[in-house]
């Protein structure tokens, strides 16, 4: 039940990566098997909608579509102010191959990730990235990951810097990574990904937050209406 065999990520359509994938494998390997393996959608729920809008609201205000300050982002004001003065890109993808090699608009990558908002200062390379709700440790891999990727397709840089803005309570954490910093998160990412692409077997591993937060518990419904299929959330104390 928990397992596959081998090959079976790259038969089932999983032949690229993400930090969010990464992480949800980190959470919960069954997690991650419905989700990217077996496609199966969880319900949306309140919090994952509104983060949605709001990040949409951000990319209209960054872009130019929209002029005032939304009341949601009031909080961050005087930064999207800054950001937009400082004329940065807003909303990309970006996508490297096994060795960490940009790969080109269409072709396959191996790594993938969207960046809410980067900007090249000198040789200095700023990229941001949004957040509704609570901040997490776990949000320090993110920085990380974002970083390396970045001094990927950006490799004359000499420092990265990646900040976090926590819309809903007005903060900003940053993270520096020197060259010596990216050089090894680069060697480390590589080998997280290669591990993370030989799986085959998918446990649940019950604990706190993640079974409070999962969309997979069998006493709640899927998108399509269907029971939860796991019950492992029941041996969480």
């Amino acid at each position: 039940m928990f397992t596959r065999k081998h090959g079976e990520l790259k038969k089932r359509g999983f032949t690229r990566w993400s930090y969010s994938a990464w992480s949800t494998y980190k959470r919960c390997p069954l997690s991650f098997r419905y989700s990217y393996i077996d496609r199966i959608k969880q319900a949306p729920n309140y919090a994952m909608e509104r983060g949605t809008t709001i990040h949409a609201l951000a990319e209209q205000y960054l872009k130019g579509k929209i002029t005032g300050i939304p009341k949601p982002l009031s909080k961050i004001a005087r930064v999207l102010r800054g950001m937009k003065a400082a004329k940065v890109k807003a909303e990309e993808f970006w996508g490297v191959d096994r060795d960490f090699t940009p790969t080109v608009k269409g072709a396959p990558s191996w790594l993938v990730a969207k960046t809410d908002l980067y900007v090249l200062l000198g040789d200095i390379l700023y990229v941001g990235d949004f957040k509704t709700g609570k901040i997490y440790p776990e949000h320090i891999d993110q920085a990380s990951l974002y970083a390396t990727v970045g001094y990927a397709l950006f490799p004359k840089v000499k420092k990265v810097e990646v900040e976090f803005i926590y819309i809903d309570i007005g903060e900003v954490h940053s993270y520096t990574y020197t060259l010596a910093k990216l050089r090894y998160n680069l060697r480390y990412w590589k080998d997280q990904g290669q591990h993370l692409m030989k799986q085959t077997k998918f446990m649940p591993t019950p604990g706190f937050p993640a079974c409070v937060l999962c969309g997979y518990r069998s006493d709640r419904k899927l998108a399509d209406g269907s029971p939860g299929l796991c019950d492992k959330w029941k041996l969480v104390k």
